[in-house]
């Protein structure tokens, strides 16, 4: 279940490099995309917080540290909570109407984001959150 969920966790993150490379399009002329509602440090925050759970994932692979392994399990669900905040703020610009809001969601760069790659990442992360959890408890 270790692999599995490092696999996960894996493919996850690369999900998440593609959205990211997408959201620095912002200022970049030729996409038109020139803001963003997503806080930068959010953004940055959930990203590193992932990449720092992953590599002490790593860790607890090769320590099998039972300590290490609940509190990267805890990281995980922190970074999965700021990723349902910047959904939740991507979702709500999605879904606005309105006269200028199709304006707007042209110069969004979160906007250009393709909607199953974001529904994707989140279903990734919900089954690395669980992956986690049930090689933690030993399953598997």
């Amino acid at each position: 279940m270790e692999l599995a969920a490092l696999g996960l966790w894996i493919a996850t993150i690369m999900g998440g490099l593609y959205m990211f490379g997408i959201l620095l399009r912002t200022g970049n002329t030729h996409s038109g995309a020139t803001e963003t509602h997503l806080p930068t440090t959010a953004v940055f925050a959930h990203g590193s917080l992932a990449v720092f759970g992953l590599g002490g994932w790593a860790v607890y692979m090769g320590y099998r540290d039972d300590v290490l392994g609940w509190v990267v399990l805890g990281t995980v669900v922190v970074v999965a909570l700021g990723g349902g905040l910047l959904f939740l703020r991507w979702h709500k610009d999605r879904r606005a109407t309105g006269p200028h809001s199709e304006a707007v969601k042209a110069r969004l760069a979160e906007q250009q984001i393709p909607s199953p790659v974001v529904h994707l990442h989140g279903a990734l992360a919900t089954f690395t959150i669980l992956a986690v959890l049930l090689a933690l408890l030993g399953v598997g």
